[in-house]
């Protein structure tokens, strides 16, 4: 029997019901799933803000923004600078999703308290360790933990010149420090500056090390950094250091405003013949449109040939808990062990990719060599920043540069602070591991 017509409208009103209702819980799902699809956010405090350097680090923003995720920068001019606004933000409870740094010792004390995200599922674990090289492990674990994302591998002992005005066969010869500060005695008669060297402590500091390490030798220098030995302040090869360093004054021109990236142009233009500083400067010649072998050349800082003077830049993981930014962290980590992003960004760096196997197709002589010292056993010296936190790096930058700017007149005077800062690091290293400023 069929139904009334109320009845029938009441049945269509029922199904029309039915489908609205399958409709709207359709809809419904779609919009609850997509809130469910966490879309990958980071925040990343860098100093990678200018020239070539902000040119690499877009390579690892677009590859990071292509695979969905919004990346948000919080540039800082320089290493100090980034260091402080991170160590600030932390300290006061909302830290960045992720933080650009140096690998080392404080990468390490950052971990210990607790105050980054690292990795320590031990499947992760052992594909991150076949993934890079023994040394750049070293250099980001602690324990069981991986602390820091490897980014890529920098060298500082390197020289930079202009083609045209020194020669490599000059440089051939010039192999110890006792022979290159003749080879800068005879740049008098040309009027052009020897070396561009930059008002700053950092730069100093590199030149202080280029020559510790080519005049004293791999062994003095860990004694020095590793062991704090005082007595390494008390052979010949010391005082040497401290001479030859002197000897570098009278053929050296800062240009610009001090900057190393000032120092660079200043060679690359002619105004100067050559500059000590890291790899760094190789990115920024190609920048400047100059082509390696014609333009410019590199060598190893003199006696320094058998070692490789390691910088390891890293981004650390801030210990935030939103679903986003965890996203973002684990996005990042997907981008920088991606083999083609990661030799597009070291092109433009200047710098080697930090995985186990690199393709030497891709490489320069530059990056060859660097190559063949890391593949070397005992040759690679361990990053500067794993040395001891900022404070004891900064210390040893202001007596570098006390020796460049004349501020300490005499070689005792040299001595004695050299001195002071290990002592004072050795106090240090024995009680607080880390001590965080939160002045802005």
């Amino acid at each position: 029997m069929t139904g009334s017509p109320p009845a029938k409208i009441a049945s269509l009103f029922v199904r029309r019901l039915a489908l609205c209702g399958y409709i709207l819980a359709f809809f419904c799902s779609q919009s609850l799933a997509q809130n469910l699809i966490v879309k990958p956010e980071a925040e990343v405090v860098h100093w990678w803000s200018k020239g070539s350097d902000a040119a690499a680090v877009q390579i690892i923003i677009n590859e990071f923004t292509r695979r969905g995720g919004s990346w948000f920068n919080a540039t800082e001019t320089d290493y100090q600078a980034a260091r402080q606004s991170a160590v600030s933000r932390i300290a006061k409870g909302y830290p960045p999703t992720v933080l650009q740094w140096k690998a080392g010792a404080e990468a390490k004390q950052f971990a210990e308290l607790g105050l980054l995200n690292t990795i320590t599922d031990p499947v992760n674990l052992q594909e991150f360790r076949s993934l890079y090289s023994d040394a750049v492990i070293e250099s980001v674990s602690h324990g069981d933990q991986i602390v820091a994302l490897p980014v890529n591998i920098h060298g500082e002992n390197w020289l930079w010149y202009n083609a045209d005005l020194v020669s490599s066969e000059d440089l051939a010869t010039s192999t110890d420090w006792r022979a290159f500060v003749e080879l800068l005695d005879s740049f008098e008669t040309t009027g052009v500056p020897a070396l561009a060297v930059g008002n700053n402590a950092s730069q100093h500091r590199v030149i202080f090390n280029d020559i510790f390490l080519g005049v004293a030798g791999a062994d003095q220098f860990n004694r020095f950094y590793h062991q704090l030995d005082k007595k390494v302040l008390a052979i010949p090869e010391f005082i040497t250091v401290i001479e030859t360093m002197r000897k570098l004054i009278p053929h050296s021109r800062s240009f610009g405003r001090g900057d190393w990236e000032d120092q660079v142009d200043a060679v690359a233009r002619g105004d100067a013949a050559a500059v000590l500083t890291g790899d760094w400067a190789k990115g920024h010649f190609f920048r400047s449109g100059k082509k390696l072998g014609s333009n410019f050349g590199c060598t190893f800082a003199p006696g320094t040939q058998s070692n490789y003077l390691m910088v390891l830049d890293v981004f650390m993981l801030g210990n935030v808990s939103t679903a986003s930014e965890l996203a973002g962290q684990e996005l990042l980590l997907d981008v920088l062990q991606d083999r083609e992003t990661s030799i597009k960004f070291n092109q433009i760096k200047g710098s080697l990719p930090p995985f186990r196997e690199i393709d030497a197709t891709v490489m320069d002589h530059c990056s060859l060599a660097a190559k063949q010292l890391l593949e070397k056993d005992g040759a690679v010296i361990a990053p500067f920043a794993s040395f001891g936190d900022g404070g004891f790096q900064s210390q040893i930058e202001s007596v570098s540069s006390g020796i460049f700017t004349g501020k300490y007149l005499t070689i005792e005077e040299t001595i004695a602070a050299f001195a002071e800062v290990l002592k004072g690091e050795r106090l240090r290293r024995n009680g607080t591991m880390i001590t965080i400023n939160t002045d802005e």
